[in-house]
């Protein structure tokens, strides 16, 4: 394959990459918003996420990988802290399980906070947008000092240093899930298209970083750990959800025969005392 033709390729997947990691979080605000309730999706989740997302920036911008994996990484960062709000009506008199939705829809970590944590609008959106100047402040603080202030650029302990921040962050903001699905038996409260989503992003980015020249073992390990993690997500939903189901009914016709065959013999122990009788 010819390097055009290879660069073509790791630009377009980086893009796709970028694409889906872009949207991956709406479901899921979607679902927490019409449910009112954020018990899917933990603020240390986020936050981690929101972290890894600057380490991700840092490493990606100074290693210099496509411009389609530089964004993807803002992206990431921004959607978990950033604030969106919507003004709407609500009508207070309605009794609250019938009330619209609040006039407040806001994009996960600050979602979280102000339906699970009861925060105003006021302190989300001001708490929210400090923490995402200050995300951005530092990032560019970082690139900008060790791209331009460092004759030879930036060390590469500090990228790898870089790369393994990034890949904890993400690892421990997935296995935080793991922690609420087994505790509830049940995957209900996190949208499953985010899910899918999030891990499609993770395998374009793994093929993007894979076809580029010269080859980043940190980018692998930071798209390959959370894919990975991402498929045992999706494995314990096909336990916890359709596999269950089946069980449950398994046990239920299993049980069904057995009082049945209780009740034959008792049937037939009756029948048999009448006869001697």
């Amino acid at each position: 394959m010819s390097d055009s033709s290879n660069e073509v390729l790791v630009n377009v997947f980086g893009t796709l990459g970028a694409v889906l990691w872009s949207v991956q979080l709406l479901p899921q605000i979607y679902l927490n918003h019409r449910r009112r309730q954020v018990q899917g999706v933990q603020p240390s989740f986020m936050m981690l996420w929101a972290v890894s997302g600057l380490a991700l920036g840092v490493h990606n911008v100074l290693a210099n990988v496509n411009i389609a994996l530089q964004v993807q990484a803002q992206i990431l960062t921004a959607l978990s802290l950033s604030v969106l709000v919507v003004e709407t009506s609500a009508d207070n008199r309605l009794p609250t399980a019938h009330r619209p939705a609040p006039p407040f829809f806001a994009v996960t970590w600050a979602q979280i906070m102000y339906f699970e944590h009861q925060w105003s609008k006021l302190r989300t959106c001001l708490i929210t947008s400090s923490l995402a100047f200050a995300f951005a402040g530092v990032e560019a603080a970082l690139i900008a000092g060790l791209r331009y202030g460092l004759t030879q650029g930036p060390p590469r302990w500090f990228l790898t240093f870089m790369a393994i921040l990034a890949a904890v962050g993400l690892a421990l903001g997935v296995l935080r899930e793991y922690v609420d699905i087994l505790r509830t038996q049940s995957t209900q409260d996190l949208s499953l298209i985010f899910v899918y989503l999030d891990a499609g992003g993770d395998l374009t980015s793994l093929i993007s970083v894979a076809l580029a020249s010269p080859l980043s073992i940190e980018s692998i390990v930071i798209y390959a750990s959370e894919l990975l993690l991402w498929i045992g997500i999706m494995i314990l939903a096909v336990w916890f959800g359709p596999m269950k189901r089946w069980r449950h009914r398994k046990a239920t016709k299993s049980h069904s025969v057995n009082i049945g065959i209780e009740q034959h013999v008792e049937d037939a122990e009756t029948t048999q005392a009448a006869e001697l009788t």
